[in-house]
This record gives structure tokens, C-alpha cells and sequence, in this order.
């Protein structure tokens, strides 16, 4: 958003892919795979190669990896456009920041428009 990426920035796309991974082969939360799991890599004797072998073919391994994308590609877009929509909150925020650091949060309740003691804890 504003052109300077951290170090932040890996661990978030590695964590995004991994729960992506997991919606897709864990959860059955694929539209094109259907509601199907995918288990974890398996041994089947010492005839296998040095850590074993996927329990489905590798067209299914490929279709996995575009689900996975499919999603993080999805998920990008929807923080861009959150992100364009806040930008005035974000520079006011990033502006505040870059002098005090840190700021409480009644602060940034305020700065975001939200009354303070009043949090929706609903789940």
C-alpha cells in the first residue's frame, strides 16, 4: 500500500498459503475438488522412495496447487480493495505512527471510528 515491504510481509503469505493449503486438503473447501480431504504424504514399505509418497496423482497434486493460488489470488484482491477503501485511515495511521511509534487503544479506536468500550464480541 505504501511501496515498502517487510520482512512481515513472508510470514503472512506463508501462513495465507498454509491455511489456504489446509481449506482445500484438510477441510474439503474447494469448489472444483468438491468436499473431499487429501491426507498427508505416506510410507508404504522400504520399496518407497525417501519420504514416501502423496496418496493421490500428481494431476490431483496440480489441481490442489491452482485451488491454493485460486484462493491466495482471491484473498489478495479482497485486501487491496479494503486497503483502497481505508487508505485516508492508513496514512493518518502510518502519519501517527512514524512519530509516536506506538499508540494506545483508545487512539486508535478514535483514528479507525470506533467508540471506546463498545467492542462486538459476538461470535
Amino acid at each position: 500500500m505504501f511501496k515498502d515491504v517487510t520482512t512481515g510481509a513472508a510470514n503472512d503469505l506463508q501462513t495465507a498459503s498454509e491455511i489456504a493449503r489446509a481449506l482445500v486438503k484438510e477441510y474439503g473447501m474447494s469448489k472444483k475438488l468438491g468436499p473431499v480431504t487429501f491426507g498427508e504424504t505416506v510410507t508404504l514399505g522400504p520399496f518407497m522412495q525417501e519420504g514416501g509418497s502423496q496418496p493421490y496423482s500428481d494431476a490431483v497434486a496440480a489441481e490442489i496447487d491452482r485451488e491454493v493460488s485460486l484462493l491466495i489470488g482471491q484473498a489478495n484482491k479482497t485486501a487491496e480493495r479494503i486497503l483502497r477503501q481505508r487508505r485516508t485511515m492508513l496514512a493518518k495511521l502510518a502519519r501517527i505512527l512514524i512519530e509516536k511509534e506506538t499508540i494506545e487503544r483508545e487512539e486508535f479506536d478514535k483514528i479507525v471510528g470506533k467508540s471506546s468500550g463498545k467492542h462486538n464480541t459476538r461470535v
